[in-house]
């Protein structure tokens, strides 16, 4: 009896975990039913992505070959063309995309005389380069040469170009000092005239000469002021004058002195001379030529800057 009831037992039990088997099975299908779109989702970014890089890795291939070409647009004038070529020897073997521009720039930069530098790539295997070069606007001291921007670009030229102005002043100033002049170049060119020197010494102070020979002192304080009046109130009379002046002297705080040119004295001012009068009014200007030299006389007293 005990026997028939432990084989029905284990009958029961048999059914029941066969019976729990069976759900566990169908949860797992039904579960793997419900997965079975995501994974397929999974599968298909997969394969995407696997594609796209194997077009993107096809696509560099073909775009990285070796340079066909390099293009250079210049007027070359004052840069060596060898030092280019040997810079740009260095990359006719090299890969299209391999190729540094940012370096490559630099590299031609600081070849002599160049000025500026535009590197670009040009599918299918072209580097196209573009330079300027610079220009010298004047001369600076006894062998350096500056740019339009006032910059030095040769510091020992072997060749000075003699219709450029010079200008000269303390190291590191020529900037300013460039700056400076063309301010007053403006003014100068109105009247036909160039500036063939202009410069500033170690004490600050500014002087120029013009092309008709005529020497201005500006001296050290109220710099622009002085280069104003000067434009204001010299200029016009340089055409308006029977005798030439040698040296007009601004170093004062509301007028100027003239040394007239003469026949039997062609040597400059001395900041010790004795000058005859020009007598100068806010609205006009009466000029008195008593002999050589002229001063300026005012009614009150003025300044003078040594």
């Amino acid at each position: 009896m005990a026997k028939r009831m432990a084989k029905r037992l284990d009958s029961k039990t048999v059914k029941r975990r066969t019976n729990a088997g069976k759900k566990k099975t169908t949860s797992q299908i039904n579960s793997l039913a419900f997965m079975w779109p995501r994974i397929k989702m999974g599968f298909s970014a997969l394969s995407v992505v696997v594609v796209f890089s194997a077009l993107l890795a096809s696509a560099y291939y073909l775009i990285n070959r070796p340079l066909q070409s390099i293009e250079l647009q210049a007027d070359l004038v004052r840069v060596n063309s060898l030092e280019i070529e040997k810079v740009l020897a260095d990359y006719q073997n090299m890969k299209f995309l391999s190729v540094d521009l940012t370096v490559l720039k630099s590299q031609i930069e600081s070849v002599g005389w160049v000025d500026r530098v535009e590197v670009q790539r040009r599918f299918p295997g072209k580097l196209f380069i573009q330079l300027t070069e610079h220009v010298a606007a004047a001369r600076w001291g006894d062998s350096g040469l500056l740019n339009t921007r006032g910059e030095l670009i040769v510091q020992n030229a072997q060749f000075l170009p003699p219709e450029l102005p010079r200008l000269d002043g303390p190291q590191g100033t020529e900037w300013q000092v460039a700056q400076q002049y063309l301010e007053l170049r403006g003014y100068v060119q109105k009247y036909g005239l160039r500036i063939k020197t202009f410069g500033m010494d170690a004490r600050g102070a500014w002087q120029f000469r013009l092309s008709n020979g005529l020497e201005v002192k500006i001296g050290r304080d109220a710099i622009i002021q002085r280069f104003q009046r000067f434009a204001r109130q010299v200029l016009p009379l340089l055409s308006q004058q029977s005798r030439s002046m040698a040296v007009v002297d601004m170093r004062y705080s509301n007028g100027f002195a003239v040394k007239w040119n003469s026949e039997n004295d062609t040597s400059p001012a001395t900041d010790g001379e004795n000058y005859s009068e020009i007598q100068s009014g806010n609205s006009s200007q009466k000029i008195t030529q008593k002999n050589t030299h002229t001063k300026i006389m005012r009614s009150g007293g003025d300044q003078y800057d040594v």
